[in-house]
């Protein structure tokens, strides 16, 4: 066991003894520590128990929802991501990372259209965050549209120049258009 992993475990022990007992929020508490530290160990159909666990104790905890999606995405299920980060953005709807999440979400099952839609909707909310323009870019280039991926790609240099990814896909999608030069 990692030594990461083995301070984790201590400190929700030492959480779970000194917390006051029959605490419903003490035990969802507990539930997303441990679904946490499964998904530290790789095993996520634990995690996502943990966190459904959590879940029945509060329906409303956008933060074990993320937790959740991000264990569905590690197990490949985009489909339960998305349905995990659209209760997110329910709860939540001003926190850009979870448009960003979602739209990961649909990236990764080729639906570019709604991840474009959804990491532009995190940019009006986060208008700063290089990650989202890099992340947008990229379904842009999947989609042939060349120009808007560069435009991305761009802006992330601008707003995040040491991000070395964000100088490479540019160089890609010239080379793609045939512009070799650039």
């Amino acid at each position: 066991m990692n030594m990461n992993v083995k301070r984790a475990a201590l400190g929700l022990a030492l959480a779970a003894a000194l917390a006051p007992c029959g605490s419903a929020e003490t035990a969802a508490q507990a539930a997303l520590d441990k679904g946490r530290l499964f998904i530290e160990r790789g095993d996520f159909d634990t995690a996502i128990e943990c966190f459904t666990d959590a879940l029945k104790l509060d329906p409303n905890d956008a933060l074990v929802y993320g937790w959740r999606g991000d264990a569905y995405h590690r197990k490949g299920d985009y489909d339960r991501e998305v349905a995990d980060f659209t209760q997110v953005i329910k709860l939540n709807p001003n926190d850009a990372s979870a448009y960003s999440s979602r739209g990961f979400a649909y990236r990764s099952k080729g639906d570019y259209d709604r991840a474009i839609a959804d990491y532009t909707q995190a940019l009006r909310l986060d208008p700063n965050d290089a990650a989202a323009y890099y992340n947008r870019g990229s379904p842009y280039r999947s989609k042939d549209d060349y120009d808007g991926a560069l435009a991305d790609y761009s802006h992330t240099n601008q707003t995040d120049p040491n991000k070395a990814a964000a100088y490479n896909n540019p160089g890609t999608a010239k080379a793609t258009k045939g512009d070799y030069d650039r």
